[in-house]
């Protein structure tokens, strides 16, 4: 994370709040609503909850896009902003993991961390891919009104 992201949460603070309130409606929407309700009864094969993980990390990639889109003058500051409070929102459960060693019914630490890690990376990945685009978007929009000028200039 970059001293530039901070700086445009702090300076943009209502954006940062609707940034974690997009990211955590679509969350709720995708993870909650459409993973658990609809597709987890499916689930009990042992290579569907493969593909069911890789669906659950999609959407994650899916949730940063998205955010990333709908702010987008300062898409990776709030991208980032959605990150933190992803980071202080999986305290909960990684403390629990952590509580629960020696248990061997507990959950794993080992998991409870790699999951919320790929989950991050997942939220940041999907931001880049949109920033990506938009920069590729700007770039071909450059080279084009540079071609134009320069056929512009060479018919005169």
């Amino acid at each position: 994370m970059s001293v530039y992201s901070v700086s445009q949460i702090l300076e943009h603070k209502w954006l940062a709040v609707r940034a974690i309130a997009t990211g955590y409606v679509i969350w709720y929407l995708l993870n909650n609503m459409f993973l658990h309700g609809v597709l987890r009864p499916f689930m009990d094969d042992g290579a569907l909850r493969v593909a069911y993980v890789f669906i659950g990390y999609a959407f994650w990639i899916a949730n940063g896009w998205i955010i990333a889109r709908l702010h987008r003058p300062y898409s990776t500051a709030m991208v980032m902003a959605y990150v933190l409070w992803a980071i202080v929102a999986s305290v909960p459960p990684v403390y629990t993991a952590v509580s629960a060693i020696g248990d061997p019914n507990g959950p794993s630490l080992t998991w409870e961390i790699t999951a919320r890690i790929a989950t991050l990376c997942s939220l940041i990945t999907g931001g880049a891919l949109s920033a990506y685009r938009d920069q590729l978007r700007q770039m071909r929009t450059a080279g084009q009104d540079w071609r134009r000028g320069s056929r512009a200039f060479a018919a005169r």
